[in-house]
């Protein structure tokens, strides 16, 4: 069960962890001009810009697992059949899941307004 569960998520997830969008879909022009920068061997990435990207990129497979999270809970919770045992620990994994993705958007609010005063 475990297996299907992973397999879902990382085929999910991998549109989205390799950006796979189309530049002429998305309306980007500037694609090519960074492509072109790119040659030249003085670019480089600020560490400010990948720490950034980093912490984004982690908070946002943390948003989605506490919904894959509260997802399970309500199916639990539906399939429960009258077992108030089952009842309670769905209801208690949508009450931490909550709190969880409450927890990762204040994170995500804090780590925007420091690289914003950072930046500056």
């Amino acid at each position: 069960m475990w297996k299907k569960i992973i397999l879902v998520c990382v085929l999910l997830l991998l549109p989205v962890l390799t950006r796979a969008a189309s530049p002429t879909v998305t309306g980007d022009t500037s694609f090519q001009y960074e492509a072109i920068g790119k040659l030249n061997a003085l670019y480089t990435v600020r560490p400010a810009v990948v720490m950034g990207r980093i912490i984004n990129g982690s908070l946002s497979i943390l948003g989605v697992v506490a919904l894959l999270i509260i997802v399970y809970a309500g199916f639990n919770w539906m399939t429960a059949m009258g077992d108030k045992a089952k009842v309670q620990k769905s209801i208690h994994m949508i009450i931490w899941s909550t709190a969880g993705l409450v927890l990762i958007f204040t994170a995500y609010v804090v780590v925007r307004f420091m690289f914003e005063i950072v930046g500056k």
